[in-house]
């Protein structure tokens, strides 16, 4: 019997470690891939996307790594402990465990316990971001419901909303229009986009 630390379950963290890891050489091959286009082509997009996922995974695979070492240190130490420390000790791990299996951002929880009423809504949120771009183009439809989402669903004051949807629709705007040079989608009531 091994003892794991509160919330680690090896066997997760260590398919997460390899999906992490599987996952950066994807992305580092697609980043030496690029390197190879032309420099006409406008590759920074691509290379930020390709940075991000890089950051992202070594993130993921570092964080997964110390929770396989971690775990793999508690099970090496359970052997020096008496019976009874490890059964008082696994006790308190698997309620721990089992309260992190019922987090509130676990896939698997949501998918399990979500409405059908929330489901339709999330939907139609997104049918809409899809119609007020058509409609109206890409920053206004971002700004639109960004502030939304934040006011409404993220129950923020109207104040950091705001603030948020400024900064978050100008950042897109210069990304798109400044730094890129890729043409947003404009909408068919404002060319503007």
């Amino acid at each position: 019997m091994s003892e794991q630390s509160p919330g680690i379950q090896p066997s997760r963290a260590r398919s997460d470690f390899v999906i992490a890891v599987v996952l950066l050489l994807i992305f580092m091959g697609a980043l030496l891939w690029s390197l190879t286009y032309p420099p006409a082509v406008a590759m920074l997009l691509p290379r930020i996307a390709i940075g991000l996922g890089v950051a992202a995974t070594l993130w993921v695979g570092i964080g997964k790594g110390i929770r396989l070492f971690r775990a793999n240190g508690a099970a090496e130490n359970t052997e020096q402990r008496s019976l009874a420390e490890i059964v008082v000790a696994t006790d308190i791990v698997g309620e721990e465990a089992q309260a992190d299996e019922v987090a509130d951002n676990d896939a698997e929880y949501i998918f399990a316990n979500t409405t059908r009423r929330l489901w339709l809504i999330s939907l139609g949120f997104i049918a809409g971001f899809f119609v007020v771009m058509w409609l109206f183009g890409l920053f206004i439809a971002a700004a639109v419901f960004s502030l939304a989402y934040l006011v409404f669903v993220g129950r923020k004051s109207w104040v950091y909303a705001i603030v948020y949807t400024a900064l978050l629709t100008g950042a897109l705007w210069a990304l798109m229009r400044l730094v890129t040079y890729i043409p947003s989608p404009a909408g068919i009531l404002f060319a503007g986009g």
